[in-house]
Formats: C-alpha cells, structure tokens, sequence
C-alpha cells in the first residue's frame, strides 16, 4: 500500500496583507489631507479676492501714464521745475513694502497739489533672472497702467505691498485677474493678467535694472533717484517732504 505524500502548502506571512492594507490607509488620508487642504487654500483665496472691493482706498486725482516700462505720476497741470523723481520698487522687498506703507499717502497728496512728479519703476531683481514674483506681480499691474486704468494700478499695487507677506509666491494669474477685477480694471487689462504672460514683465524688470545699474553702479531697492543720482537722506520715510521742500 503505497502512501501519498503530503500536499505543500505555502504559508503566508500574516503581517504582509495588513502592512498593505495599513499603506493603503496612509495613501488614502493623505490624498484626503491634500483635497481638503486645497480647498481650503482655494475657499481662503476667493474669499479674499471677493472681499477685496472694500479695500480700495486709493481715489487718485492726477494723471498716470505709462510708457517704457515707466509708470509717471503727475498733476494734470505740471509747473516748470516740479520736483521730479524716479522711484525703482521690487514687489518682492520688504523694504519696498515699508517704504510704500509709510509713503505713499503723502508721497500721492503732493502729486495731485502739483509739488512732485513721480516716476515708478518696477524691478524683478529678486527672482533672480527665475520667473518669480516680482515678475508675477509686475506682469498682474502692467495691463492696468498700459489701459489707463489710474486707480485699478494704484490699488492693486498697494496691495502687493500691504499684504505682501500673504500674496507673496501664493496667488496666482486667476488671483491677480479677479483682483484686478474688484479694483474696477478694464475687461481687457484683467482678461490679460488672467492669461498669466509675463515676457513683457520679464524685459520690463530687466531693463529698469540695466538703467538703476548704468545710473548708480548697482541693483537694489527701494531706490529715490533725482537728476541720475540716488538722493541723500537719513530716513527714506522722509523723502516726500525733503524733495518737495527743496
């Protein structure tokens, strides 16, 4: 009587399908997490552009035009020997923003009197020569100084400097557009910052760069320059008042 072998059967490691299945529920909650984090970033970014009507304070009088990669403030009727200045600003520095905060008030009032002209402009130094956001930004006011839209411009641009902290490399081209949009931007300046090209940003941030350095030696920011040369004073915050005065 021949007697059969016993079959072989495998044994399988009782850990195995519970480490895949343990996985599985770390993959699943992480997705989650990430789903749940994006719409809170998204509900937090058009909340805050939809409530961004109610921020606009700037009601700008004077004039505003824009050319070369230069945004001029002046009154509509200039007296020779206005005082005139150039002002280079990064969206990206934080003395910028400071600067903005502490001047642009008076900087605005004396435009509109008649007693200053200014001329902004922007750099993207910053980034770097990468497409950051200095040019991000630059690329979102560009549409609204090149349609004359004076008060969309000067609201959106103290904006990026009053909340830089918070818009800084977290908005985008939809953000900047709907912006735009609540500060009263022309359809087709907003339609613009909304397709998010920023070549013109890019030779706009690079060429006042090329002219700060060709003037000065240097790159850096802020930066109040008067005839070519950089203006000598102690605190910047008083700048209006030591340039009108003179």
């Amino acid at each position: 009587m021949s007697s059969s072998s016993p079959s072989k059967r495998s044994v399988a490691d009782p850990k195995a399908k519970s480490s895949g299945n343990f996985l599985w529920v770390i993959l699943a909650v992480l997705a989650i997490a990430a789903v749940v984090i994006g719409l809170v970033v998204w509900q937090a970014n058009n909340q805050r552009t939809s409530d961004l009507a109610d921020r606009a304070s700037i009601e700008y009088s004077g004039e505003m035009h824009y050319a070369d990669g230069v945004v001029t403030l002046s009154a509509a009727d200039v007296a020779e020997g206005t005082p005139e200045v150039s002002l280079y600003e990064d969206f990206s520095c934080p003395y910028c923003a400071d600067l903005a905060l502490a001047t642009d008030e008076q900087m605005l009032d004396e435009v509109e009197n008649g007693n200053l002209i200014v001329n902004i402009h922007p750099l993207n130094f910053m980034d770097d020569g990468a497409e950051g956001h200095s040019t991000h930004a630059l690329a979102a006011v560009l549409p609204l100084a090149e349609a004359g839209d004076t008060n969309a411009y000067l609201n959106l641009r103290q904006l990026l400097f009053e909340d830089q902290k918070s818009v800084y490399n977290q908005w985008g081209p939809e953000q900047f557009a709907e912006a735009a949009k609540a500060f009263e931007g022309s359809g087709d300046a907003v339609d613009a910052i909304r397709e998010g090209d920023v070549s013109q940003a890019k030779t706009v941030g690079q060429d006042n760069g090329d002219q700060l350095e060709e003037l000065t030696g240097t790159v850096s920011s802020p930066r109040i320059l008067q005839d070519g040369k950089d203006i000598e004073i102690q605190d910047m915050n008083q700048w209006v008042s030591q340039v009108v005065g003179q």
